[in-house]
């Protein structure tokens, strides 16, 4: 399992559009050290070929897998969106899950992802949350 930092959460972000709200994720991935600038853009290049919203308000964009010399070390970073954003002209995302993943360390946490969309409470709690550890605690599987 992959170790969070509070500092890889975002809490009551806001954002006009899912490109926009990419953007932020892939800027807080730059900020914290996980990837090249570069590899934003390349989040960006994969949402355009096929959408990374995944259901229940949770979206995990990523970039190109030829783009993974552009990852630093692997890394996810949460974003939280309360008011939600428009996702693939029928979907609102709540929480953007930007992923930055140079082997598979990154599969964990998507199997977590998976779990949380089959229980409609957690994943209130995920998307309404004030606490960033609540975040933490949720993903790891410390709070079910």
């Amino acid at each position: 399992m992959l170790d969070f930092k509070l500092t890889d959460i975002r809490l009551a972000a806001e954002a006009q559009s899912s490109e926009e709200a990419i953007a932020q994720a892939g800027a807080l991935l730059v900020k914290n050290g996980y990837i090249d600038p570069q590899y934003a853009s390349s989040m960006q290049d994969r949402e355009r070929l096929s959408s990374t919203y995944l259901g229940s308000g949770i979206a995990i964009p990523h970039g190109l897998p030829g783009d993974r010399r552009l990852i630093h070390s692997t890394g996810i970073v949460v974003m939280q969106f309360p008011n939600g954003v428009l996702w693939d002209k029928d979907d609102t995302s709540r929480l953007v899950v930007g992923i930055a993943a140079r082997g598979n360390e990154h599969l964990d946490i998507l199997a977590r992802l998976t779990e949380i969309l089959q229980k409609s409470a957690l994943v209130k709690r995920f998307t309404t949350t004030r606490d960033p550890q609540e975040i933490v605690e949720i993903l790891t599987g410390n709070l079910a």
